[in-house]
């Protein structure tokens, strides 16, 4: 039986529909920890910004060089 190729809608881009939990389960904290600790940048101490967020961070921040990041002035 034949299958369609799923397709986007016009002008929709895949990162557009990529969330978080996408990602943590592309690169699972098992696979991020070694990485921080051989580089000797994983965190000691239980922190508001944990390593491992920064690094999910990044990896989302990649995915979305198009896009203009905006940050509230007020948080």
């Amino acid at each position: 039986m034949a299958r369609t190729v799923a397709e986007l809608p016009p002008g929709a881009r895949i990162t557009d529909n990529i969330s978080l939990g996408v990602i943590t389960k592309t690169f699972p904290l098992s696979a991020i920890a070694p990485v921080l600790s051989k580089t000797g940048k994983a965190s000691v101490h239980e922190r508001d910004l944990p390593a491992q967020v920064v690094v999910y961070s990044v990896i989302a921040l990649a995915l979305y060089t198009q896009r203009t990041l905006r940050i509230p002035s007020k948080l």
